[in-house]
């Protein structure tokens, strides 16, 4: 197979793995998917599996035991069990019988083998449920029970509820209630004496929402900041906080907060310098002061409810949504996260209505195009994605996200020529040359290889991947490729000598490289082809001289 050959079909198998990431394919580092956590959705009697590292498509079959009995059987390949769901399963088991009519045995157990594991979850039950597949997110898939009946419940316990929930209704009229968390003991060393009896909150994986986007909550602080009357203090802490002193910033809004613990701004400044520095549960508790301090401040609504859907809490999300939504009805952004918390439950219809009142007072929140495109393309309709996509495109061209659902959804609608070139537009040639050059420094040649391979069939005329090849050639010691590529090179640069930055001195290395392997390297016209060198870069290879003076080469 010829060097071209090898390298469009890399190109080929990349490709190929960018669709299967966004349809649900394992995890591009190779870890085998697991499932975290699986549970019922009591409401609506619904299974949710928890998956994390990849994704899998569920098997499902209603096979019947007996007159009397069925087996609902839902099986999985390529995917393992997580080490806690041993004793998660003991507690969905029981929430089975408790919840759905019928309901009589529950097993959870691995199958297959090392190489391929998978596993089999066999309920039995005496009603005729059929399983099927409401949604599958990659990290969240949700099978609807079609036929299930829910348990009914007594009327003492329909009174229990109704107190309860009178009692709630009457705490949220005096005051706002947030969600609270604390810090995790472990990683809070510097002030145990802050830490509160508080558990924390336990919710699903992070991975179980992903690309929230980031909210618009920065533009009002810029504002803000420019006021008069903001302490002089704080804008000091903000303009560390644009440079990443992060430290810096965060010990003067601490020193100013000791003093004046009720300034919201100071706050969320600090919020914002824990979120920067991927201190979540920190940029937690600091928004949920600063909404104590001041529950119409907007910007730590909008973060706060980022940050919950982000980490996986969905209950604390949907209670911080019906919040901020009585004080800010109709709020952009707050809509866009209802959407967002409906789509990774499995509510898509609803969801899609939440991204559509979102344009209807924003019709360039380009996030909320996004989301209603892939809600498109959940529901097959791949015409109607394209229309929101090309708007994202419109406005920002090198939008990836919105160039691969582009790719994707010619796909589905069978225009293979358009699917390729907006794949082809979203593997950025330079973000794979960055890749490849870090792993070339980590001693991995053969991945760097690959990658550079790829760019190749991306960009054949791009001089940077030309080079690149040719010296991992070299350091491979592999002399026919790395002539064809460093040729390339020298061509491409000077063809252009003003238009590579740094190609004076790269030119001046590979034409030596060039000249070590025996090839001939004008000055003037670039690097003619000769018949023998080929031969000459096999008697490298091999160690047999290729030079004028009978000396191998170094």
């Amino acid at each position: 197979m010829s060097a071209t050959a090898r390298y469009f079909i890399i190109g080929l198998v990349l490709i190929l793995a960018f669709v299967g990431s966004f349809s649900g394919a394992k995890s591009r580092s190779g870890e085998t998917p697991q499932i975290v956590s699986i549970r019922l959705e009591p409401e609506t009697l619904n299974l949710v599996f928890q998956v994390e590292g990849g994704a899998f498509d569920p098997i499902l079959s209603l096979v019947p035991f007996n007159d009397n009995l069925f087996n609902l059987i839902i099986e999985g390949e390529g995917v393992q069990l997580g080490p806690m769901l041993k004793d998660e399963s003991k507690k969905l088991a029981s929430q089975l019988k408790a919840s759905v009519e019928g309901v009589q045995s529950f097993q959870l157990s691995s199958s297959g083998s090392a190489e391929l594991p998978g596993f089999k979850l066999t309920i039995q039950t005496r009603q005729r449920i059929q399983p099927q597949i409401r949604s599958n997110t990659g990290s969240l898939v949700t099978l609807s029970l079609q036929g299930a009946k829910a348990v009914r419940v007594t009327t003492t316990d329909v009174t229990r509820s109704k107190q309860e929930a009178l009692k709630r209704r009457s705490k949220q009229a005096t005051s706002i209630e947030l969600p609270t968390i604390t810090l995790d003991p472990k990683k809070e060393k510097e002030n145990p004496s802050k830490r509160n009896a508080v558990s924390p909150l336990v919710g699903p994986s992070p991975s179980a929402i992903n690309n929230t986007g980031l909210s618009q909550s920065g533009f009002s602080v810029y504002a803000e900041i420019q006021n008069p009357r903001v302490d002089g203090v704080i804008r000091q802490a903000w303009g560390e906080y644009r440079q990443g002193r992060l430290n810096s910033g965060q010990m003067m809004l601490e020193s100013y907060l000791s003093q004046r613990p009720k300034d919201h701004l100071a706050r969320y400044l600090l919020a914002l310098i824990h979120l920067a520095g991927d201190e979540n549960q920190r940029a937690t508790m600091a928004l949920q002061k600063t909404l104590k301090q001041n529950e119409y401040f907007l910007p730590a609504w909008i973060d706060l409810v980022r940050l919950n859907l982000k980490e996986g809490n969905f209950s604390e999300t949907e209670e911080l949504l019906k919040q901020s939504l009585v004080l800010f009805p109709g709020q952009p952004d707050l809509l866009y996260a209802k959407g967002l918390l409906l789509e990774a439950q499995g509510e898509v219809p609803q969801a899609k209505d939440f991204y559509l009142r979102v344009l209807a007072r924003d019709s360039r929140h380009w996030l909320a195009h996004y989301r209603l495109a892939i809600t498109e393309l959940k529901a097959n309709h791949p015409q109607a994605a394209m229309v929101e996509l090309k708007r994202i495109l419109n406005a920002n061209p090198d939008d990836i996200a919105a160039l691969k659902a582009l790719g994707y959804a010619y796909h589905r609608d069978n225009n293979v020529t358009k699917a390729l070139r907006e794949y082809r537009h979203a593997l950025k040639p330079d973000v794979l040359i960055n890749f490849a050059g870090l792993l070339r420094e980590e001693n991995q040649q053969a991945n760097a290889l690959a990658l550079y391979g790829a760019a190749e069939v991306i960009a054949p005329d791009d001089p940077d991947i030309q080079y690149n090849l040719g010296m991992l050639y070299v350091d491979m010691n592999q002399p026919e490729p790395a002539i064809r590529t460093l040729s390339r090179f020298v061509e491409l640069a000077k063809k252009n000598p003003k238009g590579f930055l740094g190609d004076d001195e790269r030119v001046t290395r590979a034409t030596t490289k060039l000249r070590t392997f025996g090839v001939s390297v004008p000055s003037e016209k670039g690097v003619q082809s000769s018949s023998d060198n080929k031969k000459k870069a096999l008697d490298y290879q091999f160690g047999v001289s290729a030079t004028d003076d009978g000396s191998v080469p170094h």
